[in-house]
């Protein structure tokens, strides 16, 4: 009789303390957000980007073609387009660069923070076993199990996005870094072209040949960063 009783507070004891790790586990399903397909979605900005940026420089080296075959002040105005639409590339790939930095950094921190949750939860799961509760009983199963498997799940789907945000930063970075050249020797074009008074003289058409191959090389090394 006195065994009897024992057990029954044991199993009472037993079942208070799986009572609180079942309402964390309840608590921790509900405050659950569904992650939609980042990873996809960030791989289809950078596509996107990158084809536009690409249009965006066809347009440039369209401009550029036209200097040797303009008057002089036509040259300057076409120049000064051809600058205007490099600096918007540049500002947009340095924002750009900033963002997805800011982005990744964040990503970052909550794959971190939910591999956290997942030591805990596996600490946890160890416990149930201990108390009588193996990974098949359907209470360590509907709760730790679940629990475990979306917190897998979500950084799977973290350590994706991260690679993606990563890449797009670095890529518009680079891009940034490149145009600054671009206008380098867009300035040097410039300078020819005022000293001359002419931009199709012999001696500015070897600048705006390197010109218009440096900014052809923007749209090489843009497609190999996809």
């Amino acid at each position: 009789m006195k065994m009897s009783f024992f057990t029954d507070k044991s199993l009472l004891n037993k079942a208070k303390i799986v009572g609180k790790i079942l309402v964390v586990f309840i608590l921790s399903v509900l405050l659950f957000v569904p992650t939609p397909a980042l990873a996809l979605d960030y791989n289809g900005t950078l596509q996107t980007y990158v084809s536009n940026t690409k249009v965006e420089i066809d347009g440039v080296l369209t401009s550029i073609k036209k200097l040797s075959s303009l008057s002089y002040e036509n040259g300057k105005t076409t120049l000064a387009e051809v600058d205007d639409q490099l600096h918007k590339i540049k500002t947009d790939a340095g924002n750009n660069a900033e963002y997805f930095k800011n982005l990744s950094n964040n990503y970052q921190i909550s794959y971190e923070n939910n591999l956290k949750n997942l030591n805990q939860l596996y600490l946890k799961q160890q416990y149930l076993e201990k108390m009588g509760f193996p990974p098949s009983n359907p209470i360590s199963s509907n709760f730790v199990g679940l629990s475990i498997k979306h917190y897998e799940e979500q950084n799977q789907n973290f350590s994706k996005v991260i690679v993606l945000t990563n890449k797009i930063s670095q890529l518009c970075d680079d891009l940034e870094k490149r145009i600054n050249l671009a206008k380098q020797k867009s300035g040097n074009v410039k300078e020819y072209a005022d000293e001359l008074l002419s931009f199709s003289d012999p001696e500015i058409l070897g600048e705006i040949s390197e010109l218009d191959k440096f900014v052809a090389d923007l749209t090489k090394n843009l497609s190999l960063g996809t």
